[in-house]
């Protein structure tokens, strides 16, 4: 598996799981279609151009048209308040797993996840919540929906 940045390619990937995603969480249920479509559309933009994406990458595979295959992908930052070196809590907008990879799903998301600077044993700031979360260790994924509206100190490379 290989985790690097991603690509303008990526894009309508991260954007529509995401979407569709966050649609199903109980939060959302009372909001109209096309009003959730249109603001949370703006938010996950937002969140993608303030924050590091990262690609899972099964295989460095290209295809004839330039694509690559993406296994999942996640949309976060470190801990602004976080020493500058070693391990800290991250922040996680959004992760996602394509079913294929789910089998393997936990190790690809810890790979993301370790990508943008966490290790076992420390917490993890949810901005959104789905099903899966409520499957985290106890202590670990922590449900902080204010550090939406925070912009990151300065984006990753």
């Amino acid at each position: 598996m290989i985790i690097e940045p991603a690509e303008e390619g990526d894009m309508p990937l991260v954007f529509d799981a995401w979407l569709n995603g966050q649609r199903v969480t109980p939060l959302y249920d009372w909001l109209p279609s096309a009003l959730f479509t249109r603001l949370m559309s703006e938010r996950i933009s937002r969140l993608i151009s303030e924050n590091t994406v990262l690609v899972a990458r099964p295989s460095s595979n290209v295809g004839a048209g330039g694509e690559k295959d993406v296994a999942g992908f996640v949309c976060g930052r470190r801990d602004d308040f976080a020493p500058p070196s070693g391990p800290c809590p991250v922040i996680v907008h959004w992760i996602f797993v394509k079913v294929p990879y789910r089998v393997r799903g936990f190790d690809v998301a810890k790979r993301l996840l370790r990508a943008l600077g966490w290790q076992d044993g420390y917490p993890i700031g949810a901005t959104a919540w789905s099903e899966p979360c409520e499957m985290a260790e106890p202590g670990t994924l922590f449900f902080v929906p204010s550090l939406l509206n925070k912009k990151p100190a300065k984006k990753a490379a």
